[in-house]
Order: C-alpha cells, then sequence, then structure tokens
C-alpha cells in the first residue's frame, strides 16, 4: 500500500482529478508485476499455439480418466439447461 504524502498531493496539478481527499492511497497486488508481463505476453499467437498444445492432452486426459470425450459442465447433471 502506498500513500502519498499530503504535501506532495497538495502542489500536484492534478489533484482535483485524482482525489478530493489530502492524499491519494494506492492497494497494489503483491504480484502485480508478474500479472502486467503475463498479460503483455499472452498475445493471439501464444495464444493459438496454447492452444494447438495444452488443450489436445487435456482432451485425451478426459476420455481416459472420465471415460467420455464429452464432459460439459452446465446445470446440476453436466447438460445444458433445458428451456421452459
Amino acid at each position: 500500500m502506498y500513500a502519498a504524502e499530503a504535501r506532495v498531493c497538495a502542489a500536484c496539478a492534478m489533484k482535483n482529478r485524482c482525489t478530493s481527499t489530502s492524499r491519494r492511497w494506492i492497494t497494489h497486488h503483491l504480484p502485480a508485476g508478474a500479472l502486467q508481463r503475463m498479460d503483455q505476453r499472452a498475445t493471439a499467437k501464444l495464444m493459438r499455439l496454447r492452444r494447438c498444445t495444452v488443450e489436445r492432452p487435456f482432451a485425451v486426459l478426459k476420455h481416459v480418466i472420465l471415460g467420455n470425450s464429452r464432459f460439459l459442465l452446465r446445470g446440476r447433471d453436466g447438460h445444458k439447461p433445458r428451456s421452459a
């Protein structure tokens, strides 16, 4: 957590656009830097590569473990909810 000193905020030209209190409080996640780097690396090309390399083995594992290649998690029974 970061809190700017009141004198720093008071001298800032953008204070009225930033906060109405005497100082600005900023809270960050501890791994915020890692999350930002992950977002930067998640390009469309890399996501296509991920689908090709990860999704197929996952589908095979579902088929081997569950004995059914169709695995849905919709509704209580694992199917689409029926229309009334």
